[in-house]
């Protein structure tokens, strides 16, 4: 059983936040910016080429034809499963980078790659468990969501996976 911590006074925290902050600026803003940008360019892209199918595709008289519709609602299911995918990674590595002081953004991104499923897999146990309390009644889901709130540092950190990452992250709230 794991020993009893006590907690860091706020003003601690917020000292040694802001000093973290400070150090890794580059890389935090690097990590977050470049996130950003390739969801904004599948955007775009997706816009254009939606738009470009509806010109194409269009008869003359302007009627929109359910091919055309299904391949709209298809296309928007892939680029968002996309960017969601993006986004999962990116989370990844700002995670990876704010844990590791000495690797670059780009090192962040890779190493966030070579665990993207095992983390894809904890994310999907941690919103199903959450979910599954939610349905039970309200409170149980918020006391699961605050016991799992480290679940993805677990991961990371510790190098543990699935049950046990969420396991151990609701072992370190217990009691507080």
């Amino acid at each position: 059983m794991d020993q009893q911590q006590k907690l860091v006074a706020p003003a601690v925290l917020f000292s040694e936040a802001w000093t973290a902050y400070k150090t890794h600026w580059g890389k935090l803003m690097a990590l977050s910016f470049s996130a950003l940008v390739i969801s904004f360019l599948l955007s775009v892209g997706f816009s254009l080429l939606t738009g470009v199918l509806i010109g194409v595709l269009t008869t003359s008289g302007g009627s929109i034809s359910l091919t055309l519709i299904i391949l709209v609602v298809v296309l928007s299911l892939v680029f968002g499963i996309i960017i969601g995918f993006v986004s999962i990674w990116a989370q990844l590595a700002l995670i990876v980078g704010v844990t590791d002081d000495n690797i670059t953004w780009t090192q962040a991104y890779r190493i966030a790659w070579s665990k993207f499923f095992s983390y894809l897999w904890v994310t999907i146990l941690t919103v199903l468990l959450v979910f599954g309390a939610m349905m039970l009644f309200f409170i149980p889901g918020i006391i699961w969501s605050l016991s799992l709130v480290f679940v993805n540092f677990v991961f990371i950190l510790e190098n543990r996976k699935g049950i046990d990452a969420l396991a151990r992250s609701r072992a370190l709230v217990r009691g507080h």
